[in-house]
């Protein structure tokens, strides 16, 4: 009878431990730590009427920037999963070379735009974040032997 009462208390707090740990990690679910960078004008250090122009370039960057990436995906799956005709092909891959074309001037004038805002010292720590854009993320790379 003792041990009915001892193993019941151990499986609630088993259940309420399970349970604080299902809602204390509910905010971080999908959420890789490699991909919640900081804003920009963070990481640079920039504050006051400049942060705020700063911030509001890179939220309009961002969002112009999702647009044309969820067109290349859609560019990119028709060709490979469609099967498009062969006459097809060459002008979805144009209009995959164009839109990629838009997404690096577009990236290209932001940080154009970003380095007109920014002390020497900050287009160095510029240069270091492009640096680490360029080359993606750490645990992503594949190995090139």
């Amino acid at each position: 009878m003792k041990s009915n009462i001892l193993l019941s208390i151990l499986c609630v707090v088993l259940l309420f431990n399970g349970l604080a740990i299902l809602f204390w990690q509910k905010n971080t679910v999908g959420i890789h730590p490699d991909r919640r960078h900081p804003k920009i004008s963070q990481a640079l250090k920039i504050n006051g009427q400049e942060e705020k122009v700063i911030d509001q370039l890179e939220k309009k960057h961002f969002d112009d920037k999702h647009l044309l990436l969820l067109e290349q995906k859609n560019l990119r799956r028709k060709l490979f999963i469609g099967a498009p005709a062969p006459q097809e092909q060459d002008s979805i891959l144009q209009l995959i070379g164009r839109n990629q074309e838009a997404i690096e001037r577009m990236t290209y004038t932001y940080f154009r735009q970003i380095r007109s805002k920014c002390s020497s010292s900050q287009q160095k720590e510029l240069n270091i974040l492009i640096e680490k854009m360029i080359q993606g993320p750490q645990n992503n790379r594949r190995k090139l032997k």
